[in-house]
């Protein structure tokens, strides 16, 4: 949130522009390691980061997931023939982190409300059937805006503002963002609510070794960013953050945001290069360069070479090829045509139908402006 000032106001926006570059570089120089390294048995699994040059924790607390969602809620009102979506609470399955297991028994949903459609219903329950022993969280749009609000965020100290700048390019961006900051903090499994899964995968394919769990779309070739599954902190989600930041607040037409290019699969393909030590300066969306194969995948192991057989590194692992994703998770669980009357009855924009108009605003633009105008309305 900016400070409110009625001074200067030519030379706010210039120094709220050098100030997120000064801390975005700063954060990009921080000692890495803490991203990294495992620590001994009782550190969580991981070294404490004030064991490294004192830098501070990497939040000053954690909502619990089940109050992040509300996963207790209690007479929820759906119209319109919906029914609310179902929550899991398994506090056990969401603590395995440290517990000899690095990504924890946890899958994250999304959707604008708890109200769903049959079909919807069923299909995540069909999620919950196949994942046994796993928690299973619906988070609303109340939730995303909670896990922004209610939580320090000392690595990312401009992420609420690029929050306020993702409202003007819509839902889409902002669960971008939010999987990838829901998944630094907490770890576990995201995916996309008109997924399935599938033979291939089921509550025992992440096994306790894996940092990161992968598949490889179809039509780039590059991560799959519709499923994945991770562990907290990770310095692979670490980077995408900082990309969609750097990238929205860069932004001088916040309207006509490009979503899959700028906080979607390619952003990941970008913090994918980044986790790995691969700065070849082409990350054009159209010829990614540098697209995984299945195997094991290191942190900076392209730069230094870092030994598969290294245990104090955080990993990723892909699995598949372009041709196989569908053989884990069904990226299309549902007829398009059956798919875009359920959102549309839900009130969910699919980013491919939405009319993108310019707002004429940039990202600092639609911060001044929420500062000095408090009833600016936002678009998204």
């Amino acid at each position: 949130m900016l400070p409110p000032t009625t001074k200067f106001p030519l030379v706010f926006p210039l120094l709220v522009l050098l100030g997120i570059s000064a801390q975005y570089n700063v954060l990009l120089t921080l000692d890495v390691k803490q991203l990294r390294s495992r620590g001994p048995p009782g550190t969580n699994g991981r070294r404490a980061l004030l064991d490294v040059t004192e830098a501070p924790p990497f939040t000053s607390f954690q909502v619990p997931l089940p109050d992040l969602v509300r996963a207790y809620e209690t007479n929820i009102a759906c119209t319109d023939g919906l029914i609310p979506a179902d929550q899991v609470v398994n506090t056990t399955a969401d603590l395995l982190v440290g517990a000899g297991r690095n990504i924890p028994k946890t899958i994250h949903v999304t959707g604008k409300t708890k109200c769903v459609t049959q079909a919807f219903h069923d299909n995540l329950k069909y999620w919950v059937s196949q994942m046994p022993g796993y928690s299973f969280y619906f988070h609303d749009d109340q939730a995303v805006e909670t896990l922004f609000r209610s939580q320090s965020w000392p690595l990312f100290p401009q992420i609420q503002n690029s929050f306020e700048c993702l409202r003007g390019a819509g839902g889409a961006a902002m669960s971008d963002l939010w999987r990838y900051l829901v998944l630094f903090q907490y770890g576990g499994v995201y995916a996309d609510m008109d997924t399935r899964p599938n033979t291939l995968f089921n509550a025992t394919t992440i096994t306790p070794d894996m940092d990161g769990f992968f598949l490889i779309e179809d039509q780039f070739k590059i991560l799959s960013q519709y499923f994945f599954a991770i562990g907290p902190q990770h310095p692979l989600m670490f980077h995408a953050i900082q990309d969609v930041m750097q990238r929205m607040h860069a932004q001088v037409e916040v309207g006509t945001f490009n979503v899959p290019v700028e906080s979607g699969p390619h952003c990941l393909h970008r913090a994918y290069k980044a986790f790995r030590g691969i700065h070849d300066g082409k990350n054009g969306p159209w010829k990614p360069t540098h697209q995984p194969k299945a195997g094991v995948y290191y942190y900076h192991d392209f730069k230094e070479e870092t030994s598969n057989n290294s245990s104090s590194n955080r990993s990723i692992t892909v699995v598949g090829n372009a041709s196989t994703p569908d053989q884990w998770v069904i990226r299309e669980a549902f007829k398009a045509q059956d798919k875009n009357s359920a959102w549309d009855k839900m009130n969910v924009s699919n980013y491919r139908h939405m009319n993108k108009k310019p707002l004429e605003k940039s990202c600092l633009d639609l911060l001044w402006e929420k500062q000095h105008q408090p009833e600016f309305v936002r678009t998204g």
